[in-house]
């Protein structure tokens, strides 16, 4: 990579790492990604690239829930006679 290739500006680096200019702006003053200049910022292309290395998820870190079937008030719900209960949003037959 050539020298002048090495910085990019605000609007390339939100690009690369497919974020708006506002997310890099975030990025930089939480001091997750490093920046050169007043406003507009200057980025040099391995602060992204280590950037992108430090919030990468290594697989497995994340918790697994083994519960996969939907959450009780998803389920449907029926009065004592089986049939559906309207006030929860279902509909029987063709009533509109």
């Amino acid at each position: 990579m050539a020298a002048e290739d090495a910085w990019l500006d605000e609007e390339e680096a939100a690009r690369v790492l497919g974020v708006t200019v506002s997310a890099v702006h975030a990025l930089i003053h939480r001091g997750l990604l490093s920046a050169v200049g007043p406003p507009p910022y200057r980025v040099r292309r391995d602060a992204i690239d280590a950037c992108i290395e430090r919030c990468r998820i290594p697989p497995g870190a994340l918790p697994f829930s083994k519960r996969l079937d939907p959450p009780r008030s998803a389920q449907p719900r029926f009065n004592r006679d089986g049939t559906p209960d309207r006030r929860y949003g279902q509909r029987c037959g063709n009533d509109t």
